[in-house]
């Protein structure tokens, strides 16, 4: 075999044995295989034709015809070899020897590229894990809890990726909805699917409705208007107990639209065993009354003067039952659009003043985090108890010019449990 019929195959080598990081990059990984199939193949199909024809000049006939023309055609086929004279018989069946090892290592290779596709199989992914601890108290409506999930769970190293079909099967059983609100085993709960905040209803490959991933999915529990009661989430199909398909664009014909295990991509699993602990933390209604402050201490847009507009206040959680693996908050912004400053609420209606807004900090001064789960960590499963996290409110400068006044502005603070 030629020395660039050697590379090729080295290279092809190579490019197999690359596996694929993610549930997206499967299906292109499988197309680059299937490419890299067929051109070893030709490879292959090149190589046995020249060693045919070569293997015809070195019968037994011509060498006796010509000696010298047989060792030089065995120094070109097998430069390894010792340049001996040996019997024409011997020296016809040592050409398949050295065919039969040139073929092996490649061959070695096809076996291994063979059982790559498993890659292809929707990758599990199982929310809120084993056990769920949750409020006995909630009215329908009610977020119970939240848990979400990477997009590189998904999409791998890309930040971003195409998400072609979503399918929601109630119960985790074999019977699509079209959601976005499906029930589970567990009655009192329903669940959804958030795709870049929004919930998201079934859909399939044929209607060309592609997403594009660029956040983090979220899974939520919600209370619903059953009766609610103990039990485990765990699906009824098969075993296979999701109740969330998302799949990756994929360009083999499909039967059907729906997103099924059978296909690349992610399947969200809920099989926790859900207990219900009675009662949850009071959160008091506040109000927070900052100092005035001389707009003279405003220095610019993005500026907060000093700390005399400061105000300190504390988020309280109030009785908090034991039982819960842990207990999570959200602040939320309510009232509007909020000013393009981190931790800055809206301005409310009734505000006089303007080119300012309120920002909410830590206790650190570093500005608050909107609409993200956090953890409530003082919080003991063991004993339960009070807990308040201390946090700041103080102005600062959205615009140019201020005009004096007055300045309101709200958040909400959702409490969710595990």
């Amino acid at each position: 075999m030629s020395n660039a019929k050697s590379q090729e195959l080295r290279e092809i080598g190579m490019n197999i044995l690359e596996a694929p990081g993610s549930a997206a990059g499967s299906y292109a990984y499988a197309n680059r295989l299937s490419k890299w199939l067929l051109r070893l193949a030709l490879v292959f199909q090149a190589a046995a034709h020249a060693q045919a024809s070569r293997i015809k000049l070195a019968s037994p006939d011509s060498t006796k015809r010509d000696p010298n023309r047989g060792a030089a055609w065995e120094r070109e086929m097998f430069p390894r070899l010792p340049e001996v004279k040996i019997p024409a018989m011997q020296q016809f069946h040592q050409i398949p020897r050295g065919l039969t090892a040139r073929l092996i290592p490649a061959f070695v290779l096809v076996v291994v590229a063979s059982i790559s596709p498993k890659a292809l199989a929707t990758t599990d992914m199982t929310a809120f894990g084993a056990t769920l601890n949750l409020p006995s108290t909630l009215p329908a409506g009610t977020v119970i809890s939240r848990y979400t999930i990477p997009v590189s769970q998904f999409c791998g190293a890309s930040p971003s990726c195409a998400v072609a079909a979503v399918s929601l099967w109630p119960n985790g059983a074999s019977t699509l909805n079209p959601g976005p609100l499906i029930v589970t085993n567990v009655s009192g709960i329903s669940t959804r699917l958030l795709i870049n905040g929004q919930p998201v209803s079934s859909f399939g490959h044929k209607t060309g409705n592609t997403l594009i991933l660029r956040s983090p999915l979220e899974v939520q529990l919600v209370r619903d208007a059953r009766p609610l009661s103990a039990g485990s989430l765990a699906g009824q199909q098969n075993g296979r107990p999701g109740y969330f398909s998302l799949c990756v664009p994929y360009d083999v014909p499909i039967s059907g639209s729906a997103c099924y295990a059978s296909h690349p991509g992610l399947s969200i699993v809920l099989k926790a065993t859900v207990r219900l602990i009675n009662g949850t933390c009071s959160t008091p209604d506040q109000s927070v009354a900052l100092p005035a402050m001389v707009v003279h201490k405003l220095k610019g847009v993005g500026s907060t003067g000093d700390m005399s507009g400061t105000k300190g206040f504390e988020l309280r959680f109030n009785n908090c039952p034991p039982g819960f693996a842990r207990i999570g908050y959200t602040l939320s912004p309510t009232g509007g659009a909020a000013p393009a400053f981190a931790g800055a609420l809206p301005v409310a209606g009734g505000t006089t003043a303007k080119g300012v807004a309120i920002q909410i900090t830590g206790k650190d001064g570093a500005p608050a985090t909107f609409n993200q789960r956090l953890p409530l960590a003082a919080y003991s499963a063991s004993t339960g108890g009070s807990y308040s996290v201390p946090m700041n409110a103080r102005y600062i400068q959205t615009e140019a010019t201020v005009t004096p006044g007055t300045i309101s502005g709200m958040m909400a603070v959702l409490v969710d449990y595990q």
